[in-house]
């Protein structure tokens, strides 16, 4: 680990004093930094390598290296598939009713969906309990459709969706625990 972080730290801090003094540009030390962070997490992946030979948390990232290349990768065609489908239907809705005055909900709602790629980012937020009140600014002033639409998308990714991941994830648990060293 030392190794890959050292001389990343030696280069941001080289690049930070001469970025202070104007002699790189902000640019320049912004893909310093992203090289910092992409060379750190690099090396703390490598680490998780060598933890897996430890006997007594092995198998657990064993296991978990397991869930990630097999299980969580074939989850995420369900919502790669499920997404874009609400993602331009919720689009489509909120430009078809518009916003109504600016300062209330549906227009927050609307402005959040005025295009797929803000529809998409707002469904992903809302998805994994991170859209703060985006479901209640979604409902508030808006007609059954929306509410419909929002409650299918509920039911659907976050709860369905995450039950099924727990579900691949407790037979992937099983399988490895049969099959190498019990956990």
């Amino acid at each position: 680990l030392p190794h890959v972080t050292v001389p990343w730290a030696v280069v941001l801090r080289v690049g930070g004093a001469s970025h202070a003094q104007g002699g790189i540009s902000d640019d320049q030390c912004s893909l310093q930094v992203s090289l910092l962070v992409a060379g750190n997490f690099i090396g703390w992946l490598r680490l998780a390598e060598y933890i897996m030979l430890d006997q007594h948390v092995g198998p657990f990232f064993i296991m978990v290296s397991e869930m990630i290349r097999r299980d969580f990768v074939r989850f995420m065609v369900i919502p790669a598939t499920v997404l874009p489908a609400f993602a331009v239907a919720f689009c489509v809705l909120f430009n078809s009713i518009g916003g109504g005055a600016p300062e209330t909900d549906a227009a927050a709602a609307a402005d959040a969906h005025s295009n797929f790629g803000n529809s998409a980012f707002s469904l992903v937020l809302l998805g994994v309990g991170l859209g703060d009140d985006m479901g209640e600014t979604m409902v508030a002033g808006s007609d059954a459709r929306i509410m419909v639409l929002l409650l299918l998308y509920i039911l659907l990714v976050p709860i369905m969706a995450l039950n099924l991941l727990v579900a691949m994830m407790a037979v992937r648990t099983s399988i490895t625990s049969l099959h190498n060293v019990p956990i």
